[in-house]
């Protein structure tokens, strides 16, 4: 059953339903603007639905989307994922791409040089449409879509082109691991290549014996070094307000410690950042550092915000600044929480999530 809501009352004979551009057998019932069609045979979610409607003598034409099957247990055993990673994944010989995109028809992935779309060509100069590699990938299991490239892909950027329907964008991919300014395009991570110096995965600071031991500090990534009293080196000038900022120790105003030796100084055992995460459009990550926005608006959710970042543009630099950033606290003695709510949306309707998968979200 395909049960629609029309704007105006219209008649069943201007109403028409085509599987794959084919018209469709079908029964209809209306009642007022309110309908259902019937068809005899089970749904295929490999075939494209649309539905025609005559409004007078405009002719409008809509995708049939297949919210009311997400939850059947049909769907899930088609459909359930749980193999390897998604996203990009730099092997020893290979950088493998896999996106979840069960109903989709295709899905082309582009790579580009630059993490940054042309229209942004006076603020990067390496900024591109032009992809370097477009390629066609290929249905695999459970609604997957895989495709490998040879080499090490580390600092390219990628889309996902994913038509659904009668309708096709370029996307970016949501299991992206870094990304371009904006979040406009993933970018492939090698994380091997994104380490500091000398830096190494340590395990998290012993500061309690039992969860009830924790003393929980919440700090906004910005606000920690965004004002006057924090006084630094001309040189750590460009860390204000950024992940690098919780690095600088030292520093005082009029004799009080100032940034992470205050945090320090209060006996906390966790410090809470508030998102960091690559959140959406109210903030300008190529813009003024006086910008200002709570971060509860995810827009990659695996993706660093790079607002936070010295450099924007390039998302293999954001990785490496907020991993200098985990190593002071852990040097420090001090465990760090990500403040992340999954059920907040920058976007809703537009997002790529919902461009992937239509109603599935």
């Amino acid at each position: 059953s395909i049960r629609f809501t029309l704007t105006s009352v219209i008649a069943s004979g201007n109403i028409n339903l085509k599987i794959n551009g084919i018209d469709a057998n079908f029964t209809i019932s209306l009642s007022a603007n309110t309908g259902t069609i019937t068809i005899p045979t089970n749904v295929n979610l490999e075939n494209t639905y649309t539905l025609e409607v005559l409004f007078g003598t405009d002719l409008k034409t809509y995708d049939v989307t297949f919210d009311g099957i997400y939850d059947t247990t049909a769907f899930i055993d088609a459909y359930g994922y749980d193999g390897d990673d998604l996203g990009a994944v730099v092997n020893a010989s290979t950088t493998d791409f896999r996106l979840w995109a069960p109903i989709s028809s295709s899905v082309v992935l582009k790579i580009y040089d630059s993490g940054t779309p042309a229209r942004l060509l006076a603020k990067d100069s390496a900024a591109t449409d032009t992809p370097s590699q477009t390629v066609t990938m290929t249905k695999s299991v459970k609604g997957t879509w895989t495709a490998s490239l040879p080499g090490n892909l580390h600092g390219k950027y990628y889309t996902y082109t994913v038509t659904n329907g009668i309708k096709t964008n370029e996307l970016v991919d949501p299991y992206a691991k870094s990304c371009g300014v904006n979040g406009l395009r993933g970018m492939v991570v090698d994380f091997s290549q994104t380490n500091p110096r000398g830096f190494t995965y340590r395990e998290r600071p012993g500061s309690m014996l039992h969860y009830t031991d924790a003393i929980i500090y919440e700090v906004h990534v910005r606000d920690l070094t965004s004002h006057s009293s924090w006084v630094v080196a001309s040189g750590q000038e460009a860390y204000r307000g950024k992940f690098l900022g919780f690095t600088v120790e030292g520093t005082t105003y009029e004799g009080v410690s100032t940034g992470i030796d205050h945090i320090k100084e209060l006996g906390v055992t966790h410090v809470q950042i508030l998102p960091f995460f690559d959140y959406g459009n109210a903030v300008d990550e190529s813009g003024s550092a006086t910008q200002f926005n709570w971060g509860y608006m995810p827009l990659n959710f695996n993706c660093l915000e790079g607002y936070y970042s010295t450099n924007p543009y390039n998302g293999a630099v954001r990785v490496n600044e907020f991993k200098q950033l985990m190593a002071t606290m852990s040097e420090n003695g001090l465990r760090v929480v990500m403040d992340v709510v999954y059920n907040h949306t920058g976007q809703s309707g537009d997002s790529n999530f919902n461009m992937i998968l239509p109603g599935y979200y």
